[in-house]
């Protein structure tokens, strides 16, 4: 299928070389805050020939860096269901890591309420349950105001940023407008419960995140039909960067187990 030229062909960014041949397996993977495609690159060479990756691209960072970064989610939901629609004629299966992790489950559920669309896999990574997310009050509270300074000391407690880089003040203002406007969607989120989603659900974790704790992932079980699957792997809140390989290599595994996605 050609999107080339569409409104779609700006939120979906391919990774593979090629992609888009038709009956190939599409896995769409969703970046952490602040973040964009980059984050994924090199996925493609380590994952299955017939699998196609893309990457989701949030506005305000790299080719889309001119854009203004949305700060919520529904906002965010209402443009990139419509884009990924076109994609979802053939198998598909969603990643997504942290804030990630977040945005692929909610349209995940978004693309099964509207459109009947159901992914074959849903792999959530470096994340809480979304219950455990954001405003939890109920009161949709207008959310905090950061700045610079808070931001990159942020970052810089997340781990996995060099320092010159948070140092370097350049470099740092092209980042934390979009880093911002993901901050303040986290802060703003507020979980809608919903029915639970039928399809197979893995959550990864790093045995050391202090950002999503292994006794909290758990709680994803809550929010599908079957019990999730957790795997926990080495490392603090980037395992996805330090043990790569054996991530992929799950959720190859787990991709060939012959999961055949749903309609209605």
């Amino acid at each position: 299928m050609n999107h080339a030229g569409t409104r779609a062909s700006v939120w979906v960014q391919p990774m593979t070389a090629h992609a888009g041949r038709g009956g190939r397996l599409r896995l769409f993977c969703f970046p952490y805050a602040g973040s964009g495609t980059r984050a994924f690159r090199g996925w493609a060479e380590e994952l299955p020939d017939d699998m196609d990756v893309y990457g989701i691209q949030l506005p305000g960072r790299d080719n889309r860096l001119g854009e203004r970064p949305l700060d919520d989610v529904t906002e965010l939901l209402d443009e990139l269901v419509p884009a990924l629609e076109p994609y979802a004629d053939g198998p598909f299966a969603f990643f997504g890591h942290s804030m990630g992790a977040l945005l692929c489950w909610e349209t995940a559920r978004s693309m099964w309420r509207a459109h009947g669309l159901l992914p074959r896999h849903v792999f959530v990574s470096g994340c809480k349950p979304p219950p455990l997310i954001g405003d939890r009050t109920g009161s949709g509270a207008s959310a905090p105001e950061y700045s610079d300074a808070e931001l990159i000391e942020r970052i810089r407690a997340l781990g996995g940023t060099p320092e010159e880089i948070l140092q370097d003040a350049g470099l740092m203002s092209l980042v934390l407008p979009a880093f911002r406007g993901d901050c303040t969607m986290l802060a703003r989120y507020r979980y809608v419960p919903g029915e639970p989603l039928p399809c197979p659900l893995t959550v990864f974790g790093g045995d050391r995140d202090p950002r999503a704790a292994p006794e909290e992932l758990d709680g994803w079980a809550e929010l599908v039909k079957e019990a999730p699957d957790v795997c926990l792997l080495p490392g603090g809140h980037f395992f996805l960067h330090t043990e790569r390989k054996r991530l992929l290599a799950e959720i190859s595994a787990r991709l060939s187990g012959g999961y055949a996605p749903r309609h209605v």
